[in-house]
């Protein structure tokens, strides 16, 4: 009688088991709601890469250069000549951008021994470099220039260096907020309108002022080199590296 009972328990299970099953048989599984699920492996390598700060192409920005106690001069490529192989090496003019230094053009040597933080082998015409060079002493002025001892490539020169009129100042010391109107301003431009030509500057324990603080005042034309990147606001705000006052302005 027991077994009897067991083997019933035993059937009703089975069915039950099989009821549940059927329905479902020959029907697709449910698709996942939009952005539900795990990200595919490419989503997931797109997303590590914003959090990590790399570019599109996943590599890492190569680390800057430095070189103590040697002179420093930023330009735009206008001229080369030579090779880096070659007994001369390779000769390249670079020109500060406007108002960034009162040396307009500075010609450099470029060889085997000069280290680089990119492939040297491919700077171009139009490439923005920094050069650390010596600017007095044994290995420093080559019949084809300055020789250089390392050279960073930076963005262009356009995008890291704003020239302005300072508008107002507010804060103090490594606190100063710095507004500035572009010396690009259309000249018609009135009211409303310069608001969109202007630019804030939030000074920080970083930023090397080459200039005496007293001298940042309304009314002083400034030459910022700065980080390239604005926060979204109106108007945009970036962080300055070096303050100094405009070469040849006024």
């Amino acid at each position: 009688m027991n077994r009897r009972i067991m083997l019933s328990l035993s059937v009703l299970a089975m069915t039950a088991a099989l009821a549940a099953f059927l329905p479902g048989c020959g029907r697709a599984a449910p698709s996942a709601a939009p952005g539900s699920g795990p990200p595919s492996q490419e989503e997931s390598q797109e997303e590590n890469q914003e959090e990590a700060g790399l570019p599109e192409d996943g590599r890492a920005e190569p680390e800057r250069l430095y070189v103590a106690d040697a002179a420093r001069y930023r330009g735009t490529v206008t001229s080369m000549v030579g090779g880096l192989q070659s007994d001369t090496g390779l000769t390249v003019t670079l020109a500060a951008y406007q108002g960034s230094s009162d040396i307009r053009d500075l010609v450099f040597t470029f060889d085997k021994n000069t280290r680089a933080s990119f492939d040297l082998s491919e700077v171009a015409i139009g490439d923005h470099l920094e050069v650390f060079y010596n600017a007095e002493g044994p290995g420093g002025q080559l019949a084809g220039g300055f020789a250089a001892l390392a050279v960073n490539k930076l963005p262009p020169a356009e995008r890291v260096y704003f020239n302005g009129t300072l508008v107002s100042v507010s804060g103090d010391g490594d606190s100063r907020r710095l507004l500035l109107q572009n010396l690009n301003t259309p000249e018609d431009a009135a009211g409303d309108d310069l608001y969109l030509y202007q630019t804030v500057f939030n000074v920080n324990d970083g930023t090397q002022l080459y200039l005496d603080p007293e001298e940042l005042v309304p009314g002083a034309v400034l030459n910022i080199y700065h980080e390239g990147v604005y926060a979204m606001s109106l108007p945009p705000q970036g962080i300055p590296l070096e303050i100094r006052l405009m070469v040849g302005a006024g």
